[in-house]
């Protein structure tokens, strides 16, 4: 789970970032809009660069503007990306682009409140 803002006065927005076995760097953004902040793509793609990872965007917008969800929708990203295996969570990616924003904002944080014992 990362911050999208370098700054340490600038509280930011959290996204997952998920490495997976074969080579890969998942960009998990609520909100889908860190891929269009330069600064911080900046530092993904050098990331990747360094560690020979292929960048992967998911592209799946499950947060609403005027949410503050998404540290915890980055922690369903991360716990969903452990607990499955990768043909079972790329079928759940296929599940959420059928639903709305509010659906799956809704599901995500009930899951990990439910999982976590919030």
């Amino acid at each position: 789970i990362c911050n999208s803002s370098c700054h340490p006065q600038i509280i930011g927005h959290r996204v997952g970032l998920l490495v997976t076995k074969s080579r890969s760097l998942i960009l998990c953004d609520g909100l889908n809009h860190v891929i269009n902040d330069s600064a911080f793509m900046s530092s993904v793609r050098k990331f990747c660069i360094i560690n020979d990872l292929k960048f992967v965007d998911i592209g799946i917008r499950s947060q609403s503007l005027n949410s503050f969800h998404c540290g915890i929708i980055a922690v369903f990203w991360v716990s969903k990306f452990v607990e499955l295996s990768p043909s079972k969570f790329q079928c759940m990616l296929r599940l959420l682009r059928q639903h709305s924003i509010q659906s799956n904002e809704k599901f995500m944080i009930k899951y990990v409140k439910r999982h976590f014992k919030m």
